[in-house]
C-alpha cells in the first residue's frame, strides 16, 4: 500500500471517530460540557470537509489546472478531492451509528432504568433567572418549576439534567435537540407551536408592571408614554410590542436577563417593567423600592415545552397526573406558591 493511501485510510478512521463524536455530541447523547477541545476537534473536522468539497468544486469546474494551483502537491492534492466522496459515506455511518445509539436509549426505555443498569437521563432546559420558578440558590438552580421537573423525573424512573440559558435560546436548543423539553415559565403562543409542543397549561398568573414611581400602572393605557422593558423572546415581550404598535408613545427595549432589566430600571434608564406577578414581587423583596402592580385583565400561563409531537408530552402528562393524585404536586406549589390561591389548571 503506497504511503498516500495509507494516510488517507488512517486519516479517514479519525475523521469517522471525530464525526461520530461531533453527531453524538449535538444530539446531545454525550452529556459534557462543550469545551474548548471538542469545539476545536469539531472546527477541524468540518474544515477538512468544506476544503475537500472546495477543491472538488474548482477540479470540476475550472479543471484539474485550477486545482494544482490551489494545492500543488499532487498527493495533497488527491487525498484531499477523495475526502469528498469517503466523507460523505462515514458521516452516514456516523449518523446511522448515533441513531443506533439513540434507538437504545429511547423508545419504552426512556421512561425506566435501560436493561444493563443505566438510568436513562433526560435533558431539560431553562432560564434561571425567574425566582421563584427557576433561580440559583448559591450554585444550584432551585425553584417551582425545577421541583416539579425532579419529581417527574423520579416518577418516570430517569435521571434529570438541567441546562441553564438565555431565554432566547431555550426554542432553538428544543429544535436542535440540545435539550429534551423546557421548564422556564415559558407561555404556549399560536406562533410557538408552529414549532415546538406543550403540556397543557400547569400555572396561571396576572402580569405585572414595575415601577419605581408612586402611582402603579395597572392598564396597559398606564404604559403611554414609557419606556417599557421586557425579556427577550418572551410572551411580556410579544405583549409590549403589541401595545406600542397601536401607540407609538411606548417604546419597548428587550433584553436577556431579567436582573439586566431591574438594574436598568433602578438606573432610570427604563420606566416600567413587564413580567408575571410571582417573579415581580421575589425582585421586590430585594429591591424594596421597586412598585409592584398587577396589570388589570392580563394574564400569563406557563407548560412545558417540547420538540414538535415529541413522545414526551403523553409520558409526562401521566407523571403529571399521578403526582398531582399523590399530593406531591400541593406540596411543592405550597413550598413556593403559598401565597397564591388561585385554582391552578393542569396540576
Amino acid at each position: 500500500m503506497s504511503s498516500p493511501f495509507w494516510n488517507l485510510f488512517i486519516s479517514l478512521l479519525a475523521i469517522f471517530f471525530l464525526k461520530t463524536l461531533a453527531t453524538l455530541f449535538d444530539r446531545g447523547l454525550l452529556l459534557l460540557p462543550e469545551s474548548r477541545i471538542i469545539a476545536t476537534l469539531k472546527l477541524i473536522v468540518n474544515s477538512f470537509f468544506t476544503l475537500s468539497t472546495l477543491l472538488n468544486n474548482v477540479n470540476a469546474l475550472q479543471g484539474e489546472e485550477a486545482c494544482e494551483k490551489l494545492i500543488p502537491d499532487k498527493n495533497t492534492r488527491i487525498i484531499f478531492i477523495m475526502y469528498v466522496s469517503f466523507l460523505k459515506r462515514f458521516s452516514l455511518l456516523s449518523l446511522l451509528f448515533a441513531g443506533t445509539f439513540l434507538a437504545g436509549c429511547s423508545d419504552d426505555k426512556t421512561s425506566s432504568a435501560s436493561e444493563n443498569g443505566k438510568m436513562v437521563e433526560l435533558v431539560m432546559g431553562t432560564s434561571a433567572d425567574m425566582p421563584p420558578f427557576e433561580f440559583y440558590e448559591a450554585s444550584e438552580i432551585v425553584g417551582y418549576d425545577i421541583d416539579i421537573a425532579k419529581a417527574i423525573a423520579k416518577e418516570m424512573g430517569v435521571k434529570l439534567q438541567i441546562r441553564d440559558m438565555d431565554f432566547s435560546a431555550l426554542i432553538p436548543s428544543l429544535q436542535s435537540g440540545r435539550v429534551g423539553f423546557v421548564m422556564a415559565s415559558m407561555t404556549p403562543t399560536p406562533e410557538r407551536e408552529k414549532s415546538i409542543s406543550f403540556s397543557e397549561p400547569y400555572l396561571t398568573l396576572p402580569l405585572a408592571a414595575v415601577t419605581l414611581e408612586q402611582d402603579a400602572v395597572t392598564t396597559q393605557k398606564g404604559l403611554s408614554n414609557k419606556r417599557v422593558g421586557v425579556q427577550l423572546g418572551s410572551t411580556h415581550e410579544q405583549f409590549a410590542r403589541d401595545v406600542a404598535s397601536r401607540d407609538d408613545t411606548v417604546k419597548v427595549r428587550s433584553l436577556n436577563k431579567l436582573a439586566e432589566l431591574v438594574q436598568e430600571l433602578i438606573s432610570g434608564r427604563l420606566d416600567v417593567l413587564i413580567m408575571e406577578t410571582k417573579t415581580a414581587k421575589s425582585f421586590q423583596k430585594v429591591n424594596p423600592d421597586l412598585k409592584v402592580a398587577a396589570l388589570e385583565d392580563n394574564t400569563v400561563s406557563f407548560a412545558i415545552a417540547f420538540p414538535k409531537d415529541s413522545e414526551w408530552i403523553e409520558k409526562m402528562n401521566k407523571a403529571i397526573e399521578k403526582l398531582q393524585l399523590s399530593g406531591r404536586l400541593d406540596k411543592i406549589r405550597a413550598d413556593w406558591l403559598s401565597d397564591y390561591k388561585n385554582k391552578l389548571s393542569g396540576l
